[in-house]
């Protein structure tokens, strides 16, 4: 009935965008982002017994002109996403910045900053996600540099490595593929 149980809060909660669960729930958190309430759950999930032979075998490499450049050709477009939100960024901090700490405005201020972050963070993430699954579902042997981001972003690149966003990438890609049965592969850079 798009509704949950909070403890805490007593009875139920009405809810949108309810997802079936497939396993046993752990755990549960209510989350306020962006003056929004969201419902994390921590699933225990069972493996899936068929597990499909490996295809093709493909090397990633990330970079900043192109998000990902694969082994057999194939480049996928760095999309530039905070590149893009630089003005509405910029304007955000700016209507922050005028307004006087504990006014009203100053909090509508901070909900409209914390928007444009929130609508950022979601671009980059949905990005990754169809990336790596469309990866993961191609491939079934993937290689990928082991490169140490947090010493890269020491740099003067820092922002633009950040923006890529490639931690997530690397790390979605890893748990999709051993989702699919495929073999995935840090090799060391040098």
């Amino acid at each position: 009935d798009n509704r949950i149980r909070v403890s805490g809060v007593g009875g139920l909660v009405r809810a949108r965008n309810l997802r079936s669960i497939d396993g046993e729930i752990i755990e549960q958190r209510i989350v306020r982002k962006a003056n929004k309430w969201f419902c994390q759950l921590v699933v225990d999930v069972p493996q899936p017994e068929h597990i499909r032979a490996p295809r093709q075998a493909v090397g990633i490499d990330v970079g900043l002109k192109t998000f990902a450049s694969l082994s057999d050709g194939r480049e996928i477009a760095n999309p530039k996403f905070g590149h893009a939100a630089t003005r509405k960024l910029a304007h955000a901090h700016r209507l922050v910045s005028r307004t006087n700490k504990g006014s009203r405005n100053r909090r509508k201020a901070v909900a409209r900053l914390q928007r444009v972050y929130l609508r950022l963070s979601n671009l980059r993430h949905n990005f990754t996600h169809q990336e790596s699954r469309m990866i993961a579902t191609t491939y079934g042997i993937i290689a990928v540099e082991d490169l140490k981001i947090a010493n890269m972003v020491r740099g003067r690149f820092a922002k633009s490595i950040l923006d890529a966003c490639w931690s997530q990438f690397i790390f979605q890609l890893g748990y999709k593929v051993e989702s699919t049965g495929g073999l995935f592969v840090k090799v060391d850079p040098s």
